[in-house]
């Protein structure tokens, strides 16, 4: 009997120590914040690991942290070290922004980075951009397509799958996205033939298997398979 009260006790106190933060009924911890101002500069911190993984679009930032009620700190930041062209200023910014933060405040699904009394950085938390979304082809490896031509690609938020018109067939599969990282995979079609239509169709499939990254607006999606840009499409209306 002494046995399972202990036992209860250590796991409940477990169940404590990785509870997510929460200020003002805010979930702190175990959720993306995107940087106002540039959707694609995020942290997250991790409950359990005490660790925050963070990105601004090009490399990959991570450390650990002490967050007790409202007082944050970053033990050290650590990132890798590529060159991405238009991204190194919001990546320094988001950079400075959490290595100088000593206190947090959060608001609804607003959190907000002081030094101090000084706001470093005001933070939401979105959806991604990408799902509920009927995406039409307008370029691949670097070429235009005409307008009529409807290649489409769509992003099912109540479940992972993905599905959409390849210019011939209809197409389908899944897909895994995690801040602005993407894979498609498991991508089946029907099997119609359709004369002129079959090379834009087989290229746009063979790139969607390609894919692992991607920048996205409401309404323009690139598609990257790491700094190479491999397509770009356009939402048309929204589910």
């Amino acid at each position: 009997m002494k046995i399972f009260i202990l036992s209860l006790l250590f796991l409940s106190a477990c169940s404590i120590q990785n509870a997510s933060t929460n200020i003002n009924g805010v979930r702190i911890e175990d959720t993306p914040w995107y940087l106002v101002g540039q959707s694609e500069a995020y942290f997250l911190m991790n409950s359990e690991t005490k660790t925050i993984n963070a990105s601004a679009g090009c490399n990959q930032m991570g450390g650990s942290y002490s967050l007790k009620n409202t007082a944050f700190s970053l033990k050290q930041l650590a990132q890798t070290e590529m060159f991405c062209q238009g991204r190194m200023e919001a990546e320094e910014q988001l950079s400075q922004i959490l290595q100088k933060a000593n206190r947090i405040t959060a608001t609804e699904n607003t959190l907000e980075l002081f030094e101090g009394t000084t706001l470093l950085g005001r933070f939401t938390q979105q959806s991604s951009p990408i799902i509920n979304k009927r995406w039409v082809l307008r370029s691949l490896n670097g070429n235009t397509i005409p307008q009529g031509d409807d290649v489409t690609l769509n992003f099912r938020s109540d479940n992972i799958k993905v599905d959409g018109n390849a210019g011939c067939n209809t197409y389908f599969g899944t897909y895994s996205s995690t801040q602005n990282q993407l894979e498609i995979s498991g991508i089946g079609s029907t099997r119609m033939f359709c004369q002129e239509r079959m090379t834009l169709e087989q290229n746009f499939l063979s790139m969607l298997k390609e894919v692992n990254r991607y920048q996205a607006t409401e309404s323009k999606l690139t598609l990257f398979k790491d700094q190479n840009p491999l397509a770009t499409l356009e939402a048309v209306w929204l589910n």
